[in-house]
């Protein structure tokens, strides 16, 4: 029996932290903060940033796709920011200050090697945040950074995914289940490969079923967001009896469970085309990523 545990971000960021080794880089002295002038927009301050974005563009370079992992991210928290374009993660400490990000403290980051390019735009994009980047709000839920010539583009996380909503032509047909993951809190994630989890999941007309358990099949309807909404179909117990989804058959707290799939079917879960003939089907905390399928299983 094949048992996949991905290479994600971690179980929980903190986790992945300690667990990789990490380079400790020394606090840097941000310049003198900005002054507001007269009449001038009031600067943002860290509540209005707090929470997940996700990268559209840094020095003009585009993150290509999506996954079931979020792989290029500027998520901010009370302690500071939390970053990913693609390879390593790192922690950066810091404060919101007259309009700017000013770090303080220590920075911490992760060392997988993910090749050349990859980690000299890692070393780009974390010491950006050392350059205490002004930052400015822009329409559609956006924020620009600047730090000198270097501009970053972020956009709240629920408003990028829409920009990958399919066509309800799109989702129709037999689904092979890839992965599950579940997701940590401040960007941390843990997952297993379903390989050898038996069955499709499928999506014909305004049904959307697990072929292997269908007592649990349920009625749909497609919202302009790209959510798989409930309209009809039995309630859910708490505990399912879906025997073909008793994956791992092992006690793994850390790693979630084929059997979370079906609650996650029935919590009108969003759709994201993530390229190469794939879905993510998500909600804020699971993220099932299917292949199209021409046969059941």
């Amino acid at each position: 029996m094949e048992l996949m545990v991905k290479a994600t971000l971690a179980v929980s960021a903190a986790s992945l932290l300690a667990a990789c080794s990490t380079a400790a880089i020394a606090p840097q002295t941000g310049p003198e903060p900005m002054h507001a002038e007269p009449n001038a927009p009031a600067a943002i301050s860290l509540a209005e940033i707090l929470g997940q974005w996700d990268v559209v563009s840094f020095e003009g370079y585009e993150p290509p796709t999506r996954s079931a992992t979020r792989t290029a991210i500027a998520d901010f928290f009370e302690w500071g920011v939390q970053l990913r374009v693609e390879c390593n993660i790192s922690r950066r400490g810091g404060v919101v200050r007259d309009g700017q990000f000013v770090g303080q403290g220590m920075r911490t980051e992760t060392e997988m090697g993910c090749g050349e390019e990859r980690e000299e735009r890692d070393r780009r994009y974390f010491s950006f945040f050392d350059r205490s980047p002004a930052i400015e709000p822009l329409p559609d839920r956006r924020l620009r950074l600047t730090a000198g010539d270097s501009v970053l583009i972020l956009e709240r996380r629920e408003q990028r995914r829409l920009a990958f909503v399919p066509d309800r032509s799109e989702l129709e047909g037999h689904w092979r289940m890839k992965d599950l993951t579940r997701y940590g809190r401040e960007g941390g994630s843990s997952g297993i490969g379903l390989s050898d989890v038996p069955g499709r999941i499928v999506i014909q007309g305004n049904r959307l079923s697990y072929d292997r358990c269908p007592r649990y099949d349920l009625t749909i309807s497609y919202s302009a967001d790209g959510r798989l909404v409930k309209t009809g179909g039995s309630p859910l117990p708490e505990k399912p009896d879906c025997p073909a989804l008793n994956y791992p058959d092992y006690e793994a707290p850390a790693l979630p469970s084929a059997m979370e799939i079906l609650p996650l079917l029935h919590s009108n879960p969003w759709v994201e085309n993530v390229g190469n003939g794939q879905l993510l089907v998500a909600n804020e905390r699971y993220g099932l990523l299917l292949a199209r399928s021409s046969e059941s299983r």
